[in-house]
């Protein structure tokens, strides 16, 4: 429901900003915020956020709790939106590969996910 709802305001945040900018004769470019972009880019502006307050460091656990909080309580692990460093994935995890997953181990945005989180804030207005 919750996600219903954003991407409602996400769509009449859109529409609002292509008025002003037509009205004031700026060209609009393309202002649609695709399925992709507003989950995934939410997420990942999320963990991008978290990742600059914190210095550059973000834990797994430190995750875990942001997609808690914005996919719900039942989140144990969201394998799909981890790979590697160059994968199609928002996160990747610092660690060796075949090591168990620690609440510990640090994580990083890959480049999709930081791709994602700008289009995300650029669609939103945010300062990017």
């Amino acid at each position: 429901m919750e996600a219903k709802f954003e991407h409602g305001l996400a769509l009449i945040r859109q529409g609002l900003t292509i008025l002003e900018k037509s009205s004031k004769g700026e060209p609009v470019g393309s202002m649609i915020m695709s399925p992709r972009v507003v989950k995934l880019g939410r997420l990942a502006h999320l963990h991008l956020l978290a990742l600059e307050k914190g210095g550059g460091r973000l834990t797994l656990g430190e995750s875990r709790e942001i997609r808690r909080h914005h996919l719900g309580p039942k989140v144990q692990s969201t394998a799909n939106l981890f790979g590697t460093k160059d994968s199609g994935a928002i996160l990747y995890r610092k660690a060796p590969f075949g090591q168990r997953p620690k609440d510990s181990d640090s994580i990083q945005l890959t480049r999709e996910g930081r791709r994602l989180a700008k289009e995300y804030r650029r669609l939103q207005g945010h300062a990017a």
